[in-house]
């Protein structure tokens, strides 16, 4: 995904180095700093997690820090920016520090500007440029979120799925506050594998020329401490978000262009940050309070650092001059021995330097006692903030348990659903044969009319043998005789149908049974389902 320049850059043209905490942009940076991009005069210092630099503009970060600040954030808050936060007193305010920042760069024929806070400051900046008249590129370093999450997890604890939302708002707010600009796309995966030739192509792309200046011997592979193998790089993740980070990371690699493919996670990130929009709210604010709580303390420990130094300065002073005493004393006694009328003029400046040197001493005892004092205070301060980091694990550890829990109602909601459907199934079969019960029932009323039928036929016969033994008395025997046979066929034809007429009524008894057995079973299901997902209890509140 890249926007190609349409001209080569010219006098005044800077760039936006963008990329999530952990991404890579600090070696990036470093590496366009040799290729003759300048940084600004002050630098943050190398830090034992950046040994080599952050390669970060102080007074820009420090623009962003009070943006931050005034808006109620931090630098690792999952929440979004408060609505239409560009015309706020907040960026009001800090919009003068951004333009110093810029003009800076005044006549410099290429600039670089880095802080991972830009992903989400980075419309202020662009109009601030465009006030100063400074034409602007974008460069986005990506990094796969799950190497992400495991970098922040070693730095500084935070769990998979914070890392996961903070990398899906860094990513696309700043995807979206640089669509209109010439933007190039650079991979931790190729900085890593090839510097030169990775950073040459987006500088190229960006019109800038970077020349033969060499960048391997800066960015070396070995400074990769976590990475994602390609075999389990798409395994399933157990966090949703961590999933959408993964789906946004290919969007973005794989596509020529992914404006398409990036609208669509944004629409579901919105929506998965709308579902959970309680939880982010309450974990941003602890976050945020923990971060205010967190620089006051490092803003007492640098200040009682501070005193201590002042302190130390101070006891360096006193002993200097407590050395020039002693060798003015010195002196003293070898002018005692040069002359002897000047012996009690030497012993009263002597006793007078002696008095000098015990306040002296008195004074650095006092000294010594505050340092002390100070460095008590700091081995507390120092306490204070490992039991902050204790509670902001127990914190992160009841976030974990509240996930897990949430999965296992998620498990059994599917379980009573697979219980359903297969009630739903037996239903349907006892239904189906219900229906074959009924058509059997009707068989058996059709049966029960060919059966009428024939004992109306023989009744007939009767009949007519009846008048046939008025005719001729010499068959009335007979005729009495198969009149009888014919009785009892009747009887037993009419037990018969007795017989299936019990039949019949049995079945719809049982059908009726079956009916008030469905009835009941559903009730059931419904009630546990009710019962389950807490809609009696809203229902009685």
């Amino acid at each position: 995904m890249s926007r190609e320049s349409s001209s080569p850059a010219r006098g005044r043209s800077g760039l936006f180095v963008l990329g999530m905490h952990r991404s890579g942009t600090s070696a990036t940076a470093g590496a366009l700093q040799r290729l003759g991009f300048d940084l600004g005069e002050e630098l943050i210092e190398a830090a034992p997690d950046n040994p080599k630099g952050y390669f970060e503009h102080a007074a820009a970060v420090a623009a962003n820090e009070s943006l931050l600040d005034a808006l109620d954030r931090s630098w690792d808050d999952v929440r979004a920016l408060p609505g239409d936060w560009t015309r706020s007193d907040a960026a009001r305010a800090v919009v003068p520090a951004i333009a110093a920042v810029l003009d800076g760069f005044d006549g410099r024929s290429r600039w670089a500007l880095k802080d991972p806070r830009l992903c989400r400051t980075l419309p202020l900046w662009l109009e601030a440029a465009a006030d100063c008249d400074l034409e602007t590129r974008c460069l986005l370093v990506l990094r796969h979120p799950v190497e992400v999450a495991a970098s922040l997890r070693a730095r500084d604890g935070m769990g998979e799925e914070t890392a996961a939302m903070l990398w899906l708002r860094h990513v696309l707010e700043s995807l979206h506050a640089s669509a209109a600009q010439p933007r190039a796309l650079l991979t931790y995966d190729a900085l890593m594998r090839d510097p030169q030739a990775a950073l040459g192509d987006a500088c190229a792309r960006l019109g800038f020329d970077v020349g033969d200046a060499d960048v391997r011997a800066f960015v070396d592979a070995r400074d990769r401490h976590h990475r994602v193998e390609a075999a389990g790089s798409d395994a399933l993740p157990a966090s949703p978000f961590m999933g959408l980070a993964i789906a946004a990371y290919r969007a973005a690699v794989d596509a020529g262009d992914a404006s398409t493919a990036i609208d669509k996670v944004e629409d579901e990130f919105e929506r998965l940050a709308a579902r959970d929009a309680t939880w982010i709210e309450t974990l941003g604010s602890a976050m945020r309070i923990a971060d205010v709580r967190r620089r006051g303390l490092q803003a007492r420990a640098l200040d009682a650092h501070a005193r201590a130094e002042a302190l130390q300065k101070l006891f360096d002073e006193v002993s200097a001059q407590s050395l020039q005493r002693l060798e003015a004393l010195q002196a003293h006694d070898r002018r005692l021995a040069d002359t002897q009328t000047a012996l009690e003029a030497a012993e009263a400046l002597s006793i007078e330097r002696m008095a000098l040197l015990g306040e002296q001493d008195l004074r650095l005892g006092r000294t010594q006692a505050a340092l002390e004092t100070v460095e008590a205070q700091s081995l507390q301060r120092m306490a204070e903030a490992q039991a902050l980091r204790g509670q902001l694990d127990a914190t992160e550890s009841a976030l974990a348990l509240a996930e897990r829990l949430s999965l296992e109602r998620q498990g059994e909601l599917q379980t009573l659903h697979a219980r359903l459907v297969e009630t739903q199934a037996a239903l349907a079969a006892v239904e189906t044969l219900s229906r074959q019960r009924l058509a059997d029932v009707e068989r058996s009323e059709a049966e029960k009319g060919a059966l009428e039928a024939l004992s109306l036929e023989r009744l007939a016969e009767m009949q007519r043998l009846h008048a046939q033994s008025e005719r001729a008395q010499a068959a009335q025997a007979e005729a009495e005789r198969l009149s009888l046979d014919r009785l009892a066929e009747i009887e037993t034809l009419r037990a018969a149908l007795a017989a299936r007429d019990a039949e019949i009524v049995d079945l719809r008894k049982n059908e009726a049974e079956l009916q008030v057995l469905r009835q009941s079973r559903l009730f059931g299901v419904r009630r546990a389902l009710r019962r389950w997902l807490g809609l009696d209890r809203q229902e009685r509140t």
